[in-house]
């Protein structure tokens, strides 16, 4: 029964993140993209930072951790600026497929720098009918556009691997936690101290786009950038640490197949989108692509 609740509870995190483009599409009438991740990456290291006090703990003190979390942070801030770049040259729909090779990029990685998450052939199976679940969804005429905006097809690419390198390295940053603590202090802290780093990266980069002190934000845009920080940004990130620490990088990166999905659901019970053939397909491969590389686990439930 418990790998059956992991086998759901993978789908959470991409669940959640798929929802925050909702709230980010709104937010984006007030706030540019960088503002965005800079507001939304103060809030969650504020939060977390309150949350780890009131459980008697602090950040770490010494520097060589920190250099590990500022590993973690480059590789998911490079991957964030880089997709956002990369989207002035190519389709969204195209750059919806291309992120989804995360999981392929993640199962490479983590084949050669892990002694327990090896390719075989139960992982390339499913994230292959995850990735064709996703084409699906979008629709197979996005692939005509491969070969053009070459530059932009690149840095999506680029910023996938970047976050398959990511998850992979996340586990061993957790794994080498102070034992004496609780698993979740160790996760609260590693992911405080991700945050930290991360608003200290981006908060020059959005200077140089604008100066955030000349933002005009609404009440009711402080309480979406509030889910994104606290309810989006910590819940699902401490969800996908979770999972990276107890099934392994590569299953955890199945969860970015959710994204779309969730995005078009939320499209159509929201923005009264309709629904089409490919959506219940493509959630068919989706899912069961999921299933197919935790198979082995969930026969052991």
């Amino acid at each position: 029964m418990k790998n059956i609740a992991e086998y759901l509870l993978i789908m959470v995190p991409g669940a959640v993140w798929g929802a925050s483009f909702i709230a980010t599409n709104v937010i984006l009438d007030y706030v540019p993209p960088f503002g965005i991740a800079m507001i939304r990456t103060a809030i969650s290291a504020g939060f977390l930072l309150i949350v780890l006090r009131l459980l008697g703990a602090w950040p770490h003190r010494d520097w060589r951790e920190w250099l590990w979390i500022l590993q973690l942070s480059a590789l998911n801030l490079t991957a964030f600026v880089l997709t956002a770049w990369a989207q002035q040259f190519i389709s969204g729909g195209l750059a919806t497929i291309l992120s989804a090779t995360i999981s392929l990029f993640t199962v490479i990685v983590a084949h050669f720098f892990t002694d327990d998450d090896r390719i075989n052939q139960a992982k390339l199976t499913g994230i292959i009918l995850g990735l064709i679940g996703v084409i699906i969804l979008v629709g197979f005429g996005v692939l005509s556009e491969l070969g053009q905006s070459v530059i932009g097809q690149l840095g999506v690419l680029l910023a996938a691997l970047f976050y398959g390198m990511s998850g992979v390295f996340a586990r061993p940053v957790l794994m080498r936690q102070p034992q004496e603590d609780s698993t979740w202090v160790r996760r609260i802290r590693v992911l405080c101290m991700q945050f930290i780093m991360s608003f200290c990266l981006i908060t020059p980069i959005t200077f140089i786009w604008a100066n955030p002190a000349e933002y005009e934000i609404p009440l009711h845009i402080w309480g979406y950038l509030a889910f994104l920080g606290i309810g989006v940004t910590t819940a699902a990130t401490l969800v996908y640490y979770l999972l990276i620490e107890t099934v392994g990088a590569t299953r955890t990166s199945m969860t970015m197949y959710m994204i779309p999905i969730t995005g078009v659901l939320l499209g159509v019970l929201l923005l009264g989108e309709v629904v089409t053939w490919t959506m219940p397909v493509a959630l068919v491969f989706i899912l069961g692509g999921v299933y197919v590389v935790n198979r082995d686990r969930l026969g052991a439930a």
